[in-house]
């Protein structure tokens, strides 16, 4: 970062020739006012990290507000039979997020190093010392069309939309634009590319997870359990107080002749 680009310097002191001040004065002040600038300017680069961490850590507060909307959402979106459940999913996922930036995601965003490449760090790992309902689909809180289909028309949307102006202060020339801006295909191009790169990571990792899941019966709760809930078959408990009687199962696996017990919990 410098004070004066592009011939700042001259321009400002043509401005002050054409104001009736000499040749050589003029310069003189410019001179002297680009330096005051450069200095400035160079008291701001030595603070850039400073400012690059304070707006970290304060994207990473509204990170985990935003978390705190979703359980009150989630909490919304199943019957109350289920809230307790769910609850504890929110807090696990973002215990398990934190657990994942550390061995990955710090080396990921911020892993530079003698080999690094422009789209991905080499370095900071945490182990690098080491190597829908007609397909059986449960998403009551619609997480695919949430995350997966509106993250993919972000990228869609800055490959189409994206400004120039934006688009080269954060990145510089030569990244290009949205294409309905007069940018061309390229940065469109290239958000298809990562579209269909995050597509494939997510079946390459896991699709195995959940076949393992699947092949262990861990995937899916008994439907004895499913309808007493899961507040109630797992965690012993209920999230809201309200009468009705509830009998839990005898086993995890529970049996037909517990669904007459559950008509109660039914009703939640």
């Amino acid at each position: 970062m410098v004070g004066c680009v592009d011939n700042d310097e001259g321009i400002f002191a043509g401005l002050l020739n054409s104001a009736g001040m000499s040749a050589e004065r003029s310069n003189q002040v410019g001179e002297l006012v680009c330096s005051k600038f450069d200095v400035v300017s160079t008291a701001l680069s030595s603070q850039s990290m400073a400012v690059d961490s304070i707006y970290l850590l304060f994207s990473t507060y509204l990170v985990f507000s935003m978390q705190i909307g979703f359980a009150m959402l989630c909490a919304g979106s199943v019957r109350a039979k289920n809230t307790m459940n769910v609850m504890l999913t929110n807090v696990v996922d973002a215990a398990a997020g934190a657990i994942l930036f550390y061995l990955f995601g710090f080396g990921f965003a911020f892993g530079r190093g003698s080999q690094n490449n422009a789209f991905i760090g080499s370095n900071f790992y945490g182990l690098r010392e080491m190597p829908d309902h007609r397909l059986n689909y449960d998403d009551p809180l619609e997480a695919a069309q949430l995350h997966g289909g509106c993250g993919a028309w972000g990228l869609l949307f800055t490959g189409l939309f994206a400004t120039e102006k934006y688009v080269l202060e954060a990145y510089g020339s030569g990244r290009g634009h949205g294409l309905l801006m007069g940018g061309g295909g390229r940065l469109l191009a290239a958000q298809l590319v990562e579209i269909v790169v995050v597509i494939g990571w997510v079946t390459v990792t896991m699709v195995p997870c959940f076949w393992f899941l699947n092949r262990s019966n861990l995937l899916r709760i008994s439907s004895a359990d499913e309808i007493a809930g899961m507040d109630l078959t797992s965690h012993g408990g209920r999230a809201y107080h309200h009468e009705g009687s509830f009998v839990k199962p005898n086993s995890r696996e529970g049996s037909k002749s517990h669904h007459g017990d559950y008509y109660a919990a039914q009703q939640f």
